[in-house]
C-alpha cells in the first residue's frame, strides 16, 4: 500500500486529515507534517523524515502538499528523490479522499498520482448563476 504524507503551512495538514476522517473514518498510513510560523527548515525536514520512517512498511509514498514553491513542497521533493514516491501540490479534500481510497486498489504510486491529479482538476469549478 502507498503511504500518504500531507504537508503544508500552519495547521493545513492536520485540518485536511481531520476532514478526511470525518468523511471516510479513521485513516491508516497517513502522516501529517506542518511548517509552523517559528519552524526552521531543519526542524521541518527532521519531522518530515520521521513521518517517512513511520511509513517504512509501505511500498511507496505519496506526498500531498498545500502549494508549489513553498518550504514544505521543496523539502518533500528533495526527500521524494530517495524513494519510490510522487509529490503533488495544490491539494484539496477531494484529492485526499481519492488518494486514500484508490491506494487500496492502485499499487503503482505514479498511476495513483495521475488519478488524484485528474480528480483535483475535475473538482475545481465555478458555479454559474442564472442571470
Amino acid at each position: 500500500m502507498t503511504g500518504i504524507i500531507i504537508t503544508g503551512y500552519g495547521k493545513f495538514a492536520e485540518g485536511l486529515k481531520d476532514a478526511l476522517e470525518a468523511v471516510t473514518g479513521p485513516a491508516e498510513n497517513i502522516e501529517t507534517v506542518s511548517f509552523s510560523q517559528n519552524d526552521t527548515e531543519e526542524l521541518f525536514n527532521t519531522r518530515l523524515q520521521d513521518a517517512i520512517n513511520h511509513l517504512k512498511g509501505c511500498s511507496s509514498i505519496l506526498f500531498l502538499c498545500d502549494m508549489t514553491g513553498g518550504i514544505p513542497y521543496r523539502l518533500a521533493t528533495q526527500n521524494a528523490e530517495q524513494m519510490e514516491s510522487e509529490v503533488l501540490a495544490g491539494i484539496n479534500l477531494g484529492m485526499l479522499v481519492e488518494s486514500s481510497i484508490s491506494r487500496q486498489f492502485t499499487l503503482d504510486v505514479h498511476a495513483l498520482a495521475e488519478q488524484v491529479l485528474n480528480i483535483g482538476r475535475d473538482q475545481v469549478e465555478r458555479f454559474a448563476m442564472n442571470s
